[in-house]
């Protein structure tokens, strides 16, 4: 199970057992957006024993023409699976069950007493949000009582069918707003989460039982996420002195970005690995808070 030296992965845990025991016990969960592919591994005693995040390179050149943009990366989440697919043979094991969490917009939440499925289109504004063939995905997420509706390309949802005999699609932001009322109960007081992949986010604002605010940002400079938090801070009226921010992701504390929140916001904490679950001891070589959304899957079973 080669990978490809144009696609080493950007973070890797390893445990040696990986390609040696029988992985048909069991579960991959799959983060995927349009340009990058996450996994992580775990076995049937609820332990994590691997995982791998990468990038598409600049110069990836293994996909069909059709599905590229002019740059040669693929243009679709299909494509970016497929071009892994092809990369890593880890993806092509027998699992028992996979999970997979879409990263692409839209998506939006529907209180579960406000929902009514004949108007499922409706609720994505403004509607050219929508293409012809997406397909609407409902996700429940009781913790809320709300459904998270997103849209998945058809030839995505082909290729998971062609790929993964026993598969359970999710927006990567229903494993984010799971583990947050799952692990994080204590809903005293004004608190904000954020989670952090690469140049997007989700954001998650709540004041003692009410949630104010979910929604996922796209930036291009550390000063696109203050002034989001700050305008989001602003409209709420909360407290940005007493509130709680939280980070997770692929964010450190020595990063201009958390420098720049911290000028802000005083009170910030972490984000740690979803519980109940066993770690091997490789994963000690990130912190903590790395991976959230792509391990927090796994509680999406």
């Amino acid at each position: 199970m080669q990978i490809t030296p144009a696609i080493q992965p950007m973070y890797s845990v390893d445990d040696p057992v990986l390609l040696q025991a029988d992985a048909s016990s069991w579960t991959l969960l799959l983060q995927v957006g349009r340009d990058y592919l996450s996994y992580a591994i775990k076995n049937h005693d609820n332990t994590f024993i691997n995982l791998k995040a990468y990038q598409l390179p600049a110069d990836a050149a293994s996909v069909q023409p059709a599905a590229e943009t002019p740059t040669g990366l693929p243009a679709t989440v299909a494509a970016s699976l497929e071009f892994f697919l092809e990369h890593d043979g880890v993806l092509r094991l027998p699992f028992h069950e996979v999970y997979v969490g879409y990263d692409y917009p839209p998506h939006t939440l529907v209180p579960a007493d406000a929902y009514v499925a004949e108007a499922e289109n409706a609720y994505f504004t403004p509607l050219h949000l929508l293409k012809e063939d997406d397909t609407i995905q409902r996700d429940a997420v009781e913790e809320c009582g709300a459904y998270n509706l997103f849209a998945v390309q058809t030839q995505f949802l082909n290729l998971l069918r062609k790929e993964f005999p026993r598969f359970h699609l999710h927006h990567i932001s229903t494993a984010f707003l799971k583990s947050i009322f799952k692990l994080y109960p204590d809903k005293r007081g004004e608190q904000l989460f954020i989670c952090f992949h690469q140049h997007h986010a989700y954001l998650l604002a709540r004041r003692h039982e009410q949630l104010l605010y979910f929604h996922r940002i796209s930036f291009t400079s550390e000063t696109d996420v203050l002034y989001h938090v700050l305008a989001v801070v602003k409209h709420f009226q909360m407290n940005v002195s007493a509130m709680r921010c939280v980070l997770g992701g692929e964010i450190t504390r020595q990063s201009r970005l958390y420098e720049l929140l911290y000028a802000y916001v005083p009170v910030i904490q972490w984000l740690s690995r979803p519980r109940p679950f066993g770690y091997v001891d490789a994963f000690t070589h990130y912190p903590g808070h790395f991976f959230f959304l792509n391990l927090s899957l796994a509680l999406c079973e």
